[in-house]
């Protein structure tokens, strides 16, 4: 990785891009994740990396805004006012995911169910409202892991 530390909105699309692939592939990029991890002797999760990274898309969608806000407060943006719309849309159902019973939610076998479609739905919605603004994100799953894990 960099020396220097990705911005927000580059977090952001690198997690949106995750979310917006289909199942198996995200499978497969959490079992890519986890190879890195064994190769490099750690992880930069404590918890379940899907966990983490759904954690992750939750903080950053919710914090999205479309004017800046105080220097020194957390915020991602500023975004166009559709792509913060669909950011707190997507920010809503994470959160009623996160809030719900993690066992039958977060493994790699339930990657399939309506609620994690859902997901797929608004996170390709949010890269394309982000694709118009130019922004692109070329962090890996273990970059961002770095930066959102707990």
């Amino acid at each position: 990785m960099n020396e220097q530390t990705p911005d927000e909105i580059s977090i952001l699309i690198a997690l949106l891009r995750f979310f917006a692939r289909l199942p198996a592939e995200q499978v497969e990029a959490l079992n890519e994740y986890d190879m890195v991890c064994r190769e490099k002797g750690g992880a930069p999760h404590l918890h379940d990396p899907l966990i983490e990274l759904t954690e992750g898309l939750y903080t950053y969608c919710g914090a999205s805004v479309s004017t800046p806000h105080h220097p020194k407060s957390f915020f991602v943006g500023p975004l166009p006012g559709t792509a913060v719309k669909t950011m707190h849309s997507l920010a809503s159902v994470v959160e009623q995911m996160l809030t719900s019973r993690l066992e039958n939610m977060f493994s790699r076998e339930h990657l399939s169910r309506a609620e994690w479609e859902r997901v797929r739905d608004l996170a390709r919605e949010g890269l394309e409202r982000l694709a118009r603004s130019g922004t692109e994100s070329p962090l890996s799953l273990f970059e961002v892991m770095c930066c959102v894990a707990d």
